[in-house]
């Protein structure tokens, strides 16, 4: 088991990486030339980066309550293959809420705030959340696998931030340090 997480850890960072320079290769050039460093070698060796196994418990018949209430993740970008189960939604930039279609071969990918900080917001957070879904599906639980990938805690997002001192301020924002 742990040498299967190790390798899909690697293959998520490797999959991470292309995606930073097609992401790159689509940004207009005036965004791209401010660039302190091509996106992809920020990620190069960080440890900040992290595979998580979620769990939301089963939820009672007939229960309306976020699984997890509606957020942008702090990060760079999150990987999330299918999880085992419904949940996911994204906010669309009106305001609506969808629902994330589960597929077996999907791989799901939010821009966190450090992408959208890095490209001066011309790429925006994901704002998502994992709601209950309908009747009957609640009672099984849900499980997910998501990498949360990081810069080096050095790497420039902005002429204002680190990746180090972005997170810092985010987590007092937070009150988690």
């Amino acid at each position: 088991m742990k040498t299967d997480l190790a390798a899909h850890f690697e293959d998520c960072l490797r999959f991470s990486a292309t995606l930073l320079r097609w992401v790159a290769q689509q940004l207009p050039e005036d965004i791209v030339s401010r660039l302190p460093m091509p996106l992809e070698s920020r990620i190069k060796d960080s440890a900040q980066t992290m595979l998580r196994v979620l769990h939301y418990p089963p939820v009672e018949s007939g229960m309306v309550l976020p699984r997890a209430a509606a957020h942008e993740d702090i990060n760079f970008l999150t990987i999330m293959p299918a999880s085992d189960g419904p949940g996911l939604e994204l906010q669309l930039s009106d305001g609506e809420w969808i629902e994330v279609v589960n597929r077996p071969s999907q791989v799901v990918v939010n821009i966190g705030d450090m992408l959208q900080e890095a490209t001066e917001g011309f790429l925006r957070s994901t704002t998502h959340r994992v709601a209950t879904p309908d009747e009957g599906l609640a009672a099984s639980g849900r499980m997910s696998l998501r990498l949360f990938l990081h810069p080096t805690p050095e790497a420039a997002l902005s002429s204002r931030y680190t990746a180090g001192s972005y997170l810092s301020e985010r987590l007092h924002e937070l009150g988690v340090i």
